[in-house]
């Protein structure tokens, strides 16, 4: 999968989704002994000029498991990171 790559789009701070959980911890691994396909998300947190790197941008990240059910009593499949 890859964004839009036309120009730069500003994400609002309010975006949720219907399946956020507040209080997820910090951890680059969220898959330990689950089954499914794993996948490797990588990229970039940009300011809002578009062109330099934001170092410190928390990223909250949430999948559903591999029979498509999200986790919205614990945090498994569910973390945060911290870009570099």
């Amino acid at each position: 999968m890859r964004g839009p790559t036309d120009g730069c789009y500003i994400t609002e701070d309010n975006i949720l989704g219907p399946f956020y959980k507040s209080g997820a911890p910090f951890d680059g691994n969220l898959a330990d002994a689950l089954d499914g396909d794993l996948m490797l998300i990588q990229g970039t947190v940009y300011g809002c000029d578009c062109v330099t790197p934001l170092a410190g941008a928390i990223v909250d990240i949430w999948q559903a498991d591999s029979e498509g059910a999200y986790d919205n009593v614990g945090f498994t499949l569910r973390g945060k990171i911290r870009s570099e």
